[in-house]
């Protein structure tokens, strides 16, 4: 581990003996490849919000390019920080402001060892720059991957067997739905299995020969774009996969802070928290009062003809289920389950028929079970200070 602490010059034009000096330890010394951060003042924001009153005055932003391109050279981002939004203030009460122009970045290598780390920005006390505090959790919090159904698993011989050998929903007692989901439960294992003994150890094969490729590859795009990271995704080169574990580390909710100010560390103790705070937000489910037909009837003037009433009532055919699972998009991301339409679509032959029984079901009776209606919310950060709930934005999957 390397920390490398800086104090830059305030005028732009001396700050480049600095990032050259930054790209020189980057492409010649062993921190290139080992948890290296650099923290510091650098007397520089990277982005316009950086600073207190952007929209109020004309922002300087001389000297904010140069610094991006050469964290882009030196191959750091900066950490997930916590704590307070601006690390300077000029204290001056007739016109005050704050500005971000303390950081804390890291390399990919840092990620690697210390997922769980990140860097929060304390209170001043006597001075006009905040401290700024690297937390390395022990915990590394490592839940157990859900399972996910990944589309190279069609093409191997064993899928269909596979799939056939395992799906038995006549064994399963309950409801055409209980069974399908069950039915698709107990399949996991096998699917799982067939993905680590024929496609992980072929996967860091190819992975360590494909990098030595993609390392010069990276390098000559890295010279010929000078922009954003993210702008070379559609290459898929490494530094769009860079770019993917970087937003991952950023987007890691290490800790909360609750209404009273106090901090939330653990996974534990996080889960409980947003589950009290969702509860709260979205309310007690409320009983909806029945309501006669007659009291409808009065309310809506409008009828359906006896022909609309036939066609509305009629039963859903297995021709419209199946229809409608082969025109539903590919490359979509999976449900809570895991699974995604390209499953359905390879192995309809085998799981189709329960499908359709569990799908006609549902519109007989109306019910879904409950392992079918469910969804999975991801806290996507407003800002990247983001450090209570009301900071993220919930987004259903």
């Amino acid at each position: 581990m390397t920390i490398t602490f800086v104090y830059a010059f305030n005028e732009v034009e001396s700050m480049t003996a600095l990032w050259q000096e930054l790209e020189d330890l980057n492409s010649s010394t062993p921190v290139s490849s080992h948890p290296w951060a650099v923290l510091g003042d650098f007397n520089q924001i990277t982005r316009s919000n950086q600073h207190s009153q952007e929209m109020e005055l004309d922002v300087d932003t001389s000297g904010m390019e140069d610094m991006n391109l050469a964290l882009q050279e030196v191959e750091i981002f900066e950490a997930q920080s916590k704590g307070l939004t601006f690390s300077w203030w000029n204290n001056q009460e007739a016109n005050p402001i704050s500005k971000m122009i303390d950081h804390a970045f890291i390399n990919q290598s840092w990620v690697q060892r210390f997922p769980a780390g990140y860097a929060e920005f304390l209170e001043p006390q006597q001075s006009d720059h905040a401290p700024c505090l690297f937390r390395l959790p022990d915990d590394e919090r490592r839940a157990p991957k859900p399972f996910k159904f990944f589309n190279h698993i069609i093409d191997h011989p064993l899928f269909m067997e596979t799939v056939r050998s395992n799906w038995n929903p006549n064994s399963v007692t309950g409801t055409y739905q209980f069974k399908l989901v069950r039915s698709l439960k107990i399949l996991k294992k096998d699917l799982r299995g067939i993905n680590q003994r024929n496609y992980t150890t072929l996967e860091h094969t190819a992975r360590s020969e494909w990098h030595t490729l993609a390392k010069e590859e990276q390098k000559f795009y890295h010279q010929r774009s000078r922009v954003q990271w993210y702008d070379l995704g559609d290459k898929n080169t490494a530094f769009y996969h860079k770019t993917v574990n970087q937003r991952n580390a950023q987007n890691h909710i290490h800790l909360l802070t609750a209404l009273d100010g106090s901090s939330i560390t653990g996974i534990d103790a996080i889960k409980a928290h947003t589950a009290d705070y969702f509860a709260e937000v979205l309310g007690a489910p409320q009983v909806v009062p029945s309501c006669s037909a007659s009291v409808l009837l009065n309310l809506l003037p409008f009828r359906c003809s006896a022909d609309q009433v036939e066609e509305i009532q009629k039963p859903v055919s297995e021709e419209e289920i199946t229809r409608t699972v082969f025109f539903m998009p590919k490359d979509k991301s999976s449900g809570p389950d895991g699974y995604n339409v390209e499953f359905l679509r390879a192995s309809w032959s085998i799981v189709g028929k329960d499908v359709i029984e569990a799908v006609k079901i549902l519109f007989r009776n109306a019910r879904l079970q409950k392992d079918m209606n469910i969804t999975t919310l991801v806290l996507i950060p407003k800002t990247p200070e983001a450090s209570s709930l009301g900071d993220f934005r919930p987004i259903s999957c």
